[in-house]
This record gives C-alpha cells, sequence and structure tokens, in this order.
C-alpha cells in the first residue's frame, strides 16, 4: 500500500514538473514571438489560454500512466496546477483581489479539465 502510495505521487509530482518545464518553454516563446511580431494583446491572451492547455494535458498525461484512476490523477495534477498559478500570482499581485475575476476561474477550469482529459487519454 505504502509502495503505491509513493509511486501515485511520485507520477503525480513527475507530471506537475514537466507542466511547468513546458510552460515555461511556451511562455518563453511567446515572449520572443511577442518581440519580433509585435503581436496584439488579444493573441498574448491566446497563446496563454494554449500554453496552459498544453502543459496541464501533458501533466496530467504524465500523472495518468498508471492503469488505475488515471482521470483523477490528472484532475489532482490540474488542481495543483492551479493552486501554484494562484500562489505565485498572489505574489506578483500583493493581494487576491485577481481572483473576484471571471478570467480566473475560467483558466482555472480550463487548466483542470485539460489535466483530467489528458489523465483520462494516457
Amino acid at each position: 500500500m505504502k509502495e503505491k502510495l509513493t509511486e501515485n505521487l511520485f507520477f503525480t509530482v513527475f507530471g506537475m514538473l514537466m507542466s511547468f518545464l513546458v510552460t515555461t518553454l511556451c511562455i518563453l516563446l511567446l515572449a520572443f514571438f511577442t518581440y519580433q511580431l509585435h503581436i496584439p494583446q488579444q493573441g498574448i491572451r491566446v497563446g496563454i489560454t494554449i500554453t496552459y492547455v498544453l502543459s496541464c494535458f501533458l501533466g496530467g498525461f504524465l500523472s495518468g500512466r498508471k492503469r488505475e484512476k488515471k482521470y483523477i490523477k490528472g484532475c489532482i495534477t490540474g488542481v495543483c496546477y492551479v493552486i501554484v498559478l494562484i500562489i505565485f500570482s498572489c505574489f506578483k499581485y500583493d493581494s487576491i483581489s485577481f481572483l473576484q475575476e471571471g478570467r480566473t476561474l475560467v483558466i482555472a477550469a480550463i487548466c483542470i479539465g485539460s489535466a483530467t482529459l489528458g489523465g483520462m487519454l494516457a
């Protein structure tokens, strides 16, 4: 039982780390293309949303690699991803007022949903 819990935790943490690695790479690419091509604000928002979908899907996929309850492992990865995003956003905004915006809930739903889908398809 303890080995199974350790293995599940390992895959969840591994999925989270890969999610943040993909997020970092995608944001760096987006910043580069924004600088070179002068992408408008709406294009940047779309790029960030695509980054969330790709990174959370990959994290959920890697977390759900074992055969049982894959969607739950993906969902947990998505929830952890959103919690880390909120924590880092608190450092940026010095408050939690950003949580009152509707976009924050949409982003949370996108992250959790794509991670859960990634877990199901693993």
